[in-house]
């Protein structure tokens, strides 16, 4: 078992810099139970973290519209951020405690959600294992 990596532009901790001074910017409205919701163009924190990869990776994820009901991230832009999981799972915790869970359920603001990040409380370790073909 290898582990494979994608190469990108930033770095994950450049890449991470830049989710949260994108959360911070005020561009972005906030909505919940979705990655992207079309009807009112709002995002959720991780939705905010596929546009900025689109924008700074130049990489396609498709239409919103064919990610509006997500809820987790692609891989790779779990990759991009060196996040342990989908969902951004917060250090310490289990179950439902993660960046999504903040979004929907505790309402925290993209500026309170951009210090939790900034702050480290955030499980980094993006891993994906694949068989090895000869």
């Amino acid at each position: 078992m290898t582990e494979q990596k994608r190469n990108f532009k930033l770095t994950a901790e450049q890449a991470r810099q830049k989710w949260v001074e994108a959360l911070k910017s005020g561009e972005y409205s906030q909505t919940t139970e979705k990655l992207y919701d079309s009807f009112n163009n709002g995002y959720c924190c991780l939705g905010v973290a596929c546009e900025i990869y689109q924008k700074l990776e130049d990489k396609d994820l498709g239409a919103r519209g064919e990610w509006d009901y997500d809820e987790e991230l692609p891989f790779e832009v779990q990759e991009w951020l060196d996040l342990s999981n989908s969902c951004g799972q917060l250090i310490g915790q289990t179950g439902k405690t993660n960046l999504i869970s903040l979004n929907d359920k505790e309402m925290f603001s993209f500026e309170q959600i951009a210090e939790v990040i900034k702050e480290g409380w955030v499980e980094y370790g993006f891993s994906i294992q694949t068989e090895d073909v000869d």
